[in-house]
């Protein structure tokens, strides 16, 4: 299992809201809202990752405006 599929099982686990993309440079991009303690949690869990990860880099950024999900339909 890569890295994007375990960070989003993470932090659905840590009931966070968001969503983990892959960037164009092997990055990983995660963008969750929830419980500061929670948040802590899953940087912390980033620097590690799953089994056989290997990070290079582990940024956050805060930001103000709240993840809204896409609607289907």
């Amino acid at each position: 299992m890569g890295f994007r599929w375990s960070a989003y099982e993470k932090f659905v686990e840590l009931e966070l809201q968001g969503k983990a993309e892959n960037g164009t440079d092997y990055s990983l991009v995660i963008d969750v809202e929830g419980q500061e303690e929670k948040l802590a949690q899953l940087v912390e869990w980033c620097h590690q990752g799953p089994a056989g990860a290997k990070i290079a880099h582990v940024e956050t950024v805060e930001l103000y405006e709240p993840f809204v999900p896409l609607k289907n339909g």
